[in-house]
């Protein structure tokens, strides 16, 4: 009897974990989380340590170029909010360079002119939100996603990963 009680209480378990379940409906934290969710791109952190391979900085531009084809497939999926990466960051600092000129916000073509970008901004960059660590040899990829439950994280996680198998250039950097 207690074999065939626990089995079936087994069966009932629900292993798709939402962090907003760990709530209840009149909890003030679980209404913030639901605002966070609903207006400013989800709950959920995602971070990917982007290594480049031995001979490259992350300030190479064929490496930024393959993290921000990374970075563009991760802005693919619905439940992805804001995205941030060192592509991010050189574009924005171009673009500043640039006097606001929207169609400046793009990667450095080459490394002399990342170089420039970097000398210019060097006084500039914030300790607060580092996505590349002082010699460029490791960076970060950070988004915000929604709340979607560890089954479909795990989906989203395997998607990703033979994404990054068939599309990223393991010559030039690891994710």
């Amino acid at each position: 009897v207690i074999l065939l009680v626990s089995f079936s209480g087994i069966l009932i378990i629900d292993s798709n974990n939402r962090l907003i379940d760990f709530f209840s409906r009149e909890s003030k934290i679980k209404n913030d989380f639901l605002f966070f969710e609903e207006h400013l791109s989800g709950i959920r952190s995602l971070k990917l340590a982007i290594l480049p391979t031995a001979d490259r900085k992350i300030n190479d531009p064929e490496v930024l170029i393959q993290i921000e084809k990374l970075q563009n497939y991760i802005k693919t999926f619905p439940e992805t909010g804001v995205v941030f990466s060192p592509a991010t960051q050189y574009k924005t600092m171009n673009k500043i360079y640039h006097r606001g000129d929207v169609n400046e916000y793009r990667l450095p073509n080459t490394q002399a002119e990342v170089d420039k970008l970097e000398k210019y901004f060097r006084n500039y960059k914030s300790q607060q939100f580092r996505l590349v660590n002082n010699d460029n040899t490791k960076g970060l990829i950070s988004a915000q996603i929604r709340d979607i439950g560890s089954q479909k994280m795990e989906q989203l996680d395997a998607r990703m990963d033979q994404w990054i198998i068939d599309n990223i250039d393991s010559k030039k950097l690891n994710i």
